[in-house]
């Protein structure tokens, strides 16, 4: 779990302090992942892309990781503690008002996957924002006739809907 907290104090610039806070999604002891981009495109034929540029996103949207499912979970709370120094300085960045580039996303039938941009994300959600600016490319694709089921990396017992 990663948190921002902001109070008010007299002492900070403008009467406001920040402070951060650190977990893991261990800490919450519930499995949950992001689908891996290539176990989604397994059963399925890339047809084309379609560079579609910088447009705002709905964290909610954000499903899957090339590359990094095992990282972040579904709700972009770090996986393991090795990310920790990267989450943090781009949590202190952000709360010192520096604009952050924007994160690379592949679209996919209305499903977004993190190309680039996983620690943005996860402070930007920290930070209540319901939105991220992304970079999109937009895959076209046709199922190949196979059925493929997509699991989780983790090795928990899932409940309905935690794992998708």
């Amino acid at each position: 779990m990663v948190a921002l907290e902001c109070g008010r104090t007299d002492t900070g610039p403008a009467g406001c302090a920040a402070r951060i806070v650190w977990g893991t999604q261990d800490d919450l002891r519930r499995p949950a992942c992001l689908i891996e981009l290539n176990e989604f495109l397994r059963d399925k034929r890339i047809l084309g892309s379609n560079h579609t540029g910088i447009m705002s996103v709905s964290i909610d949207q954000i499903r899957g990781s090339e590359g990094r499912s095992e990282d972040f979970d579904r709700a972009f709370n770090a996986r393991h503690d090795r990310t920790r120094t990267r989450w943090m300085n781009i949590a202190k960045a952000r709360l010192a008002g520096k604009e952050l580039r924007p994160v690379e996303l592949i679209q996919i039938e209305g499903n977004y996957f993190v190309r680039d941009g996983h620690h943005r994300i996860s402070v930007a959600k920290a930070l209540g924002e319901k939105y991220v600016d992304a970079e999109v490319t937009q895959w076209e694709v046709e199922p190949t006739g196979e059925e493929i089921a997509i699991s989780c990396v983790a090795p928990k017992v899932l409940l309905a809907g935690q794992c998708v």
